[in-house]
């Protein structure tokens, strides 16, 4: 049992996932509040064109709205997900893994499936603040596993210390982080993953993803 080397994994761990947590909560808050600015607008734009269309052609546009539809049917989506959400998930499997963190398509037993549903939509403000609670609860798994991985190693304790499992993976995290926080790499950077269509139970939640992932 060394707590000491546990302590220090956990507060390396720690360091390195925060700001990358941080900024996708930062990126959230910021893309709400323009989408927010863009309904509005829209709105505006939308009433105005309306007014001058029903004063030409009346008939016309009622007859065209009333053919209007929209429909989804599709046996999936290719998801891409942010190099950081990749970062703080592989380096810190199965803290990540038992929150369901960002995952777009959440298992029901996960963190984010119980407080945020099954699959991931546009953000709102209530989701923002169910997000943030996420967040706190990864991090506090994130101290329980790293302090049991350096408390109490797999394996027998290796008399070069760099050899550890729980170190080597510590160097590669902090090696991607570093990484990530270069504007290049990132736009590059990213992981798509394909979510199966098992979990779109209704026409209305399959719009308000579409909607999500276009507003992305």
């Amino acid at each position: 049992m060394n707590w000491r080397r546990g302590l220090m994994l956990v507060g390396i761990n720690l360091v390195l996932a925060m700001p990358l947590i941080l900024m996708m909560e930062a990126r959230d808050a910021q893309w709400l509040r323009e989408h927010k600015e863009n309904l509005v607008l829209l709105a505006r734009e939308a009433a105005a064109r309306d007014a001058v269309l029903k004063e030409k052609t009346p008939a016309r546009v009622d007859a065209a709205q009333e053919e209007e539809s929209v429909s989804f049917n599709y046996e999936g989506l290719l998801v891409s997900y942010p190099v950081q959400v990749e970062v703080v998930r592989f380096g810190n499997f199965p803290a990540s893994a038992l929150t369901g963190w960002r995952l777009f398509c959440r298992p029901k037993w996960s963190l984010s499936g119980i407080m945020q549903g099954q699959v991931m939509t546009a953000p709102t403000d209530a989701d923002l603040s169910l997000q943030r609670r996420v967040d706190i609860g990864l991090c506090l798994l994130i101290v329980i596993q790293w302090l049991l991985v350096g408390g109490f190693p797999l394996g027998r304790p290796q008399k070069r210390w760099w050899r550890e499992a729980g170190i080597i993976i510590t160097a590669c995290t902090v090696v991607a982080t570093c990484l990530v926080l270069i504007p290049a790499v990132e736009k590059v950077g990213g992981c798509k993953t394909f979510c199966v269509n098992d979990l779109f139970d209704s026409g209305k939640q399959r719009e308000e993803i579409v909607w999500g992932l276009m507003g992305n």
